[in-house]
């Protein structure tokens, strides 16, 4: 349940921030059950603009949406980060399509974490003397939209390599708390907590979840905080970094795995536009591994992305599979829709060259697909990535044990079959490309905790305000 005022509050801060007038033109695209519609739909009223509404489905057409933009001079466009990547792509493979778009003012994004590349293609693409903002917003639909906002950097800055949520927006205030209800420190990741005048009062007919979600601030008499459910931290310049949904927290191999670092680190390589990395469970007894879907221009080349992976994620971090798709399948709110991605294929992705050459690398080949769940591995099949632990080692151990005797301690510091099915001379051998750190794999350690003590979570130079922005009922 939003309150009006709530309402009021956001659409006052926006106009002060980003203002609009009878010489802009929105462009409205968003469907109505997504709740950046009601800004779409009630700013450029309040403010004398105009608005263009494209049709139903339109807007997950790019040519469409630049068509539009082109044709009825928009100055104002939102898109889910999701949405965003086609856009640009479309906009950088047509230059003149980009030329078209000359008459934006504001590109705003929210919904999902907007990453550094696209921010970096989005100067890249509009490079004049008078570009676009492009500003990322935050917020969840209980505190009446959005909560905080972050300018883009221009392009005279260099490539972007981070896009934090930014700030609060007037008469709001954001806390990063541990699970004790106390601030962490700078740098110190927490659930974050909203406060202020957007504040929803609750979820209708809905006392329980009410409860939990929306609790008493410990830092203000009378006032409420939201739990958001959502990681982030405060940085050393003030503002927020989003860092995924606590609940994305996964284990593989009994290390803590954030899936959007993952998916983040993917969006960096040049060879991959978009991606989602979800974590899959394979059955039969084994644990969760990561699963890459991706879209790119071009075939997936597994071992170059693990081998590009492995220089900035640990070896746990890297995806068992990478999957292409031709597009990210999205909901009708634009975010990655994760209920329609295909199944990850049982194939290793190994090359026919690979295949076992021995008649102890043949059984070891059998065994490990039966036990990793997969239609075939290959001689440089690494046992680790492709989703193997200590627990499932110790079935693959057994069933060899049956007809052809492989201690396990010498699956442990050569995870390629290739290297098991052989007796070990001099450690492991170094193949050019491939594993290149020749130390045996063990499992990482989770991080630590921070340090002891804590700050405020209140953004410095936003103290909480005398008096709200506009009159509460």
């Amino acid at each position: 349940m939003v309150e009006h005022h709530a309402v009021v509050n956001r659409l006052t801060w926006m106009q002060r921030r980003y203002p609009v007038g009878p010489g802009d033109t929105l462009l409205q695209k968003t469907p109505i059950s997504f709740d950046v519609s009601v800004w779409e739909l009630l700013w450029w009223a309040v403010q004398g603009a105009s608005v263009v509404l494209l049709p139903p489905g339109a807007e997950k057409d790019p040519e469409r949406i630049a068509r539009t933009v082109r044709d009825h001079r928009i100055s104002v466009v939102h898109f889910v980060p999701s949405m965003l990547g086609p856009f640009l792509d479309l906009l950088e493979d047509h230059p003149e399509r980009a030329a078209g778009a000359g008459s934006l003012r504001y590109v705003f994004c929210s919904g999902e974490a907007l990453p550094p590349e696209r921010a970096t293609q989005f100067n890249r693409i509009f490079d004049g003397d008078d570009p676009p903002r492009l500003v990322n917003l935050y917020g969840p639909t209980e505190a009446a939209v959005d909560v905080t906002y972050f300018d883009c950097p221009p392009a005279s800055e260099g490539p972007v390599t981070r896009v934090p949520i930014g700030r609060p927006v007037e008469n709001t205030t954001l806390y990063v708390l541990d699970r004790r209800g106390r601030p962490q420190p700078v740098g110190v990741p927490g659930e974050l907590h909203i406060g202020g005048v957007q504040v929803a009062r609750g979820y209708l007919g809905r006392p329980e979840l009410t409860a939990e979600r929306f609790v008493e601030d410990p830092f203000v008499p009378g006032g409420r905080l939201y739990r958001t459910g959502d990681l982030a931290r405060l940085l050393n310049d003030g503002n927020l970094e989003y860092l995924g949904r606590n609940d994305d927290q996964v284990k593989i191999r009994g290390n803590r795995v954030e899936l959007g670092e993952v998916q983040n680190a993917l969006v960096a390589l040049d060879a991959i536009r978009d991606a989602v990395v979800v974590d899959h469970r394979p059955g039969g007894g084994r644990g969760p591994v990561l699963v890459a879907y991706c879209t790119a221009d071009r075939d997936l080349d597994p071992d170059g992305l693990r081998a590009a992976l492995g220089t900035v994620l640990p070896t746990y971090m890297i995806p068992s599979s990478f999957e292409r798709l031709d597009n990210l399948p999205l909901t009708p709110n634009g975010k990655v829709d994760r209920r329609a991605l295909p199944a990850p294929s049982t194939d290793a992705g190994e090359a026919a060259d690979s295949a076992p050459r021995t008649p102890a690398e043949k059984v070891l080949a059998g065994i490990w697909a039966q036990v990793l769940g997969v239609d075939r591995v290959g001689v440089h099949t690494d046992y680790f990535v492709t989703g193997g632990d200590s627990i499932s080692m110790l079935r693959v151990r057994a069933l060899a044990e049956k007809g052809n005797p492989v201690h396990h301690r010498r699956l442990r510091p050569q995870p390629h079959r290739g290297g098991a099915g052989r007796p070990r001379r001099g450690g492991p051998a170094h193949r050019p490309g491939r594993h290149r750190d020749p130390r045996p794999v063990r499992p990482g350690l989770p991080g630590g905790p921070g340090p002891p003590g804590g700050v405020r979570g209140r953004l410095p130079g936003h103290p909480p305000p005398a008096r709200p922005a506009v009159p509460q009922p």
